[in-house]
């Protein structure tokens, strides 16, 4: 870690990216809102507002709005609360940024050429996007039906991620590398990740769980229980979250709501197929680089070790969102697939270190296709991100 973290101050230093990158978002965010283009950040900003001016509720994952609150100034003014957004969203997504080259350095140190690898790699990756589906070409949506990587709209995923791709990898590097003192942060991760969103905690626990059981080194026991707790604590917030949630009292007493039908079923497709069009079509074009890298490698791809840990946790994420809905109201509000855009996300992202770093190949046909396979959703990505502002709206 500290070779890494050295080699990045370098690069970092060099880079004015990262405040480029900020004031680009600023300026963005703040077309959007003037422009009245609705988006989950408008609702969210007033969430806060209203649980700091008229005692309104929050839920359980309530650090997005009160990080909101605080930096408004816990005013009395709505506008406050869009300019601490524009600010709070802005920075989260140049904290992806620099996360995004913090783990590409990280694991691109044996190469040459590191500053061009690592500055594509961590920038391209803000715009990766899924590639149109039917739905594009029958009804003009961009999002609706597909596999997102990534999202502008809701503030509470964008404020997310930075978090989750940092917990991600911490947990791929401590079950190779036993570290005790690691664990401290790790149980700030898991209850930053919940306390924000508990999306991502859906695939990254049992992920490291079942890679716990599969990777066995010499510290495979404590490795393990350490785990395992980490697992229990991320249960026992979900669980007090879910109850919260889906469990509302009567006024005045303790018993369920005998009235409320909002809670969680089982219904595979039900809201992908909602959306899609056509899901075998949706599924292609939305992965399409990294079906396209499985294809061209044989498989042989997943021979890494943290392929094959984003590989795992993208197809639980995948699974969690085809398998269970919500009951009632927001069945069809696709709650369940955010963890998936996570994981959608980190799959590109370790396949792009992984096709980026091998030099060898970098004159071969395959490599050529799988680069211009990824620059399609990059290019995509832009597209949509301008698309949001001009056509005014994210769909």
């Amino acid at each position: 870690m500290s070779g890494a973290f050295l080699k990045y101050k370098q690069v970092v230093k060099k880079n004015w990216i990262a405040a480029a990158t900020f004031f680009f978002f600023c300026i963005y965010y703040l077309i959007l809102l003037y422009s009245h283009i609705d988006t989950d950040i408008q609702a969210h900003a007033f969430v806060s507002y209203k649980f700091i001016t008229e005692g309104g509720a929050l839920t359980p994952n309530f650090l997005y709005f009160i990080t909101i609150a605080f930096f408004a100034g816990f005013s009395k003014y709505k506008f406050m609360y869009y300019a601490a957004s524009v600010f709070i969203i802005s920075l989260s997504l140049t904290a992806k940024y620099l996360i995004n080259t913090f783990y590409t350095v990280k694991y691109s140190l044996a190469n040459t050429g590191l500053n061009k690898q690592v500055f594509f790699t961590a920038a391209s990756l803000m715009f990766i996007f899924c590639l149109p589906g039917l739905n594009f070409f029958e009804q003009g949506d961009f999002l609706l039906g597909q596999l997102a990587s990534n999202v502008w709209h809701n503030s509470t995923v964008i404020f997310l991620f930075p978090f989750a791709i940092v917990l991600f990898f911490q947990l791929f590097g401590f079950i190779q590398n036993f570290e005790r003192k690691k664990i401290p942060f790790l149980i700030f991760l898991i209850v930053i990740n919940a306390l924000i969103k508990p999306s991502f905690l859906f695939t990254i626990m049992p992920t490291v769980m079942l890679w716990g059981v599969i990777i066995k080194n010499k510290n495979y026991r404590k490795i393990l229980i350490t785990l395992s707790a980490l697992t229990i604590l991320a249960l026992a917030l979900i669980l007090l979250q879910y109850f919260v949630i889906y469990i509302p009292v009567q006024s005045g007493s303790a018993l369920p709501c005998k009235d409320c039908t909002d809670g969680v079923g089982i219904e595979p497709f039900a809201v992908w197929k909602y959306y899609s069009l056509s899901i075998p079509v949706s599924f292609a074009s939305s992965l399409f680089f990294p079906l396209l890298y499985f294809v061209t490698s044989k498989g042989s791809v997943l021979k890494d070790s943290l392929v094959k840990f984003a590989a795992i946790n993208w197809l639980i994420g995948l699974l969690i969102y085809i398998v269970f809905i919500e009951t009632g109201g927001r069945k069809y509000h696709g709650n369940f697939g955010w963890q998936m855009i996570i994981g959608n996300y980190l799959l590109f992202f370790v396949l792009a270190i992984k096709l980026f770093n091998n030099a060898d190949e970098k004159k071969s046909k395959a490599y050529k296709i799988l680069s211009l396979a990824f620059l399609l959703h990059i290019l995509w990505g832009v597209v949509y991100f301008l698309k949001i502002i001009f056509l005014k709206n994210y769909f």
